[in-house]
Order: C-alpha cells, then sequence, then structure tokens
C-alpha cells in the first residue's frame, strides 16, 4: 500500500492510498483489459470529483462522489495494449477535487508478441493469367488465426497487398 499526498503531509487535506491495483498482466497485443484501482479517503477533505488520464487522454471521471475520510473508491477504466510485443507501463495521473495528486497510478504489464497467421479459406478469380493492361477481380476469403485482432483503421491497421514476383 502507498500513501500518496498533494502537499507532502502526512495527513493532507488531500490524500489517498491505493488499496487495490490491477496485478502484473500479460496480455495479446490489441487486447483490451479493465483496470480496477481503489482508493481510499486518507486526507482530510472529502472527494466530489475523481478524475484519472492518461497523458491528454482521460479514462476515469467522477463528479457525483461524496467520499468521506477513511472510505474508498473503485476506479475503472479500458486500457488497451499495443501491438509490439515486450514491456509496456501506463501510467495514470490523478485529480482530486480539481487538484492534480503528486504521484501516478502505475501499471506495468507484458504484452506477447504478435503472431501473423491466416488460413486462407477460398481464392476465386486468381487461376487465370492476365494480358498487359487487363484487370479481373479476385476474391480472396482469409480467417485471422494471429493472437489480436486485424482492424480495418487506426495505427495498427492490415491490409492485403498485391505481392509481386520476379
Amino acid at each position: 500500500l502507498r500513501q500518496v499526498v498533494a502537499d507532502g503531509g502526512i495527513k493532507a487535506s488531500l490524500a489517498f492510498e491505493v488499496m487495490e491495483e490491477p496485478k502484473a498482466l500479460r496480455l495479446d497485443p490489441l487486447q483490451e483489459v479493465e483496470a480496477l484501482y481503489t482508493l481510499k479517503n486518507t486526507g482530510e477533505q472529502r472527494w466530489t470529483n475523481v478524475k484519472a488520464s492518461q497523458g491528454r487522454k482521460e479514462v476515469y471521471s467522477d463528479s457525483s462522489l461524496l467520499i468521506d475520510s477513511g472510505r474508498q473508491v473503485d476506479l475503472r477504466f479500458p486500457l488497451l495494449s499495443g501491438l509490439d510485443g515486450g514491456r509496456e507501463r501506463f501510467s495514470f495521473a490523478v485529480t482530486i477535487n480539481g487538484q492534480r495528486m503528486s504521484q501516478a497510478l502505475k501499471l506495468d504489464f507484458i504484452v506477447k508478441k504478435p503472431q501473423y497467421r491466416y488460413d486462407l479459406i477460398s481464392l476465386e478469380g486468381a487461376d487465370l493469367s492476365l494480358l498487359l493492361g487487363e484487370e479481373r477481380s479476385v476474391s480472396l476469403t482469409l480467417k485471422n488465426t494471429s493472437n489480436f485482432p486485424w482492424l480495418a483503421e487506426g495505427p495498427y491497421q492490415v491490409q492485403v497487398q498485391e505481392v509481386k514476383r520476379r
């Protein structure tokens, strides 16, 4: 358990203790999981608003809270692992009643290496040669057997491309 305070005092006006945090995770690439942090109000002031952000992205916000000193609140928010295998760290800034706390919540995890695999289900229209300038529609059906989803958009989109043989 860690004591985190905004102003460095032992019994600060705003302070919290992490009662529960996510355990070490081993995730597939692009896997979404829910993070759960349980924070205990160890300060003197009632919490009426708690936020958590990762960089500029707000991942949790609740302005309907009434968390008195000694009480706890659960922060639940989704996390998305990256595509590259290896160690990753998420860090979340905590803001209570509009004041950013001095220490962040951190989560370390391991992302399995991506395994690019597929099964060819069917290929139609590619059995004939093409003359110079000739076009033909081809139908290709693939089954994703990788350990991550194929996305049509975004930084990790998967595309089928023509390969020219010499």
